[in-house]
């Protein structure tokens, strides 16, 4: 039986995208999820709805495809 966030399936957004997408590093991106799993609450994913919303708007966080 899984637990922590082997437990979380994986969504079209989450705490790694809305703090840095492209810039975190996978180990940084496996503690967000860690984060996540272990503080499962409505606000918490409406919170990371709306800022994906806006990260995704102003495109926040995203090196690849970037004219330099």
């Amino acid at each position: 039986h899984a637990n922590g966030a082997e437990a979380v399936l994986p969504g079209i957004t989450g705490l790694a995208q809305v703090r840095g997408r492209d810039l975190v590093t996978d180990e940084q991106k496996a503690a967000y999820d860690g984060e996540y799993a272990a503080n499962l609450t409505l606000a918490e994913d409406a919170r990371i709805c709306y800022k994906t919303f806006f990260d995704v708007i102003c495109s926040r966080g995203i090196h690849e495809g970037k004219k330099k």
